[in-house]
């Protein structure tokens, strides 16, 4: 009787530690931290991505070289979300355009600043997928 019990306790232990590991991939699957740096280096932006809900907000972007962080925890606004790809913009606070095209597979961005007294300026990005 006394092993029986030992016996399905063991099982029960481990169909609870079974379940609560696919619970955990499929959460990580969809929620992610997206971290990029610019192809020079000198500028890095994160993101946490949920590919469920459709969202992207920006959370912290720093200057590498001057090493001044952003806190910046703003919602980008969807244009296209496809499969793993999405395609965004956003208006900061002195009104430029940026649009951004992401790809989570590739692990890439490409953003475009679109100023009302300059040209656009382009930046190519790779990025780290976390949890």
């Amino acid at each position: 009787m006394a092993r029986e019990i030992t016996i399905k306790r063991i099982v029960s232990f481990f169909s609870i530690l079974f379940l609560s590991s696919l619970v955990g991939i499929g959460a990580s699957a969809s929620e992610f931290n997206f971290n990029c740096t610019n192809s020079s280096k000198s500028f890095s932006t994160n993101y946490k991505v949920n590919m469920t809900d459709k969202t992207i907000i920006h959370t912290t972007s720093m200057n590498l070289d001057s090493n001044k962080k952003y806190n910046v925890y703003k919602e980008e606004r969807i244009i296209l979300f496809k499969d793993s790809m999405a395609v965004t913009m956003s208006i900061n606070e002195v009104d430029v355009i940026n649009f951004s095209v992401f790809n989570f597979d590739k692990e890439t961005y490409s953003q475009s600043g679109h100023y009302t007294t300059g040209k656009p300026h382009s930046q190519f990005f790779h990025c780290v997928k976390s949890d």
